[in-house]
């Protein structure tokens, strides 16, 4: 995907003025919670917790809202809840500075 001022990371779906949509590609069950670069257009993300009860889910929300600064409930879960390929709606901020952010990391 092109932006206005240049291109954008793969995994960054969608973007308009109220926020932001990613593909993130979950591992669960990792040592820590870390951004581990890209898989194919999504952003790969390591979460500790195990892929049950939503808990991966919810490992994922809290680690993208440190990680960009944003509150939890910015964050939503649109499409993967049973799925390791997720799309997250981030919503208050930009796709270069989600791209920033998550890729500083």
């Amino acid at each position: 995907m092109t932006g206005q001022q240049g291109a954008t990371a793969a995994w960054i779906v969608a973007e308009d003025g109220q926020g932001v949509t990613i593909a993130v590609q979950v591992i669960p069950r990792a040592r820590r919670a870390e951004v581990a670069g890209e898989h194919g257009d999504a952003l790969k993300v390591r979460v500790p917790a195990p892929p049950v009860e939503g808990a991966a889910n919810e490992a994922l929300i809290a680690f993208l809202a440190q990680a960009l600064g944003v509150r939890r409930r910015d964050i939503s879960l649109l499409s993967g809840e049973h799925a390791r390929r997720k799309l997250v709606r981030i919503q208050g901020l930009d796709g270069r500075t989600v791209e920033a952010r998550l890729l500083s990391r």
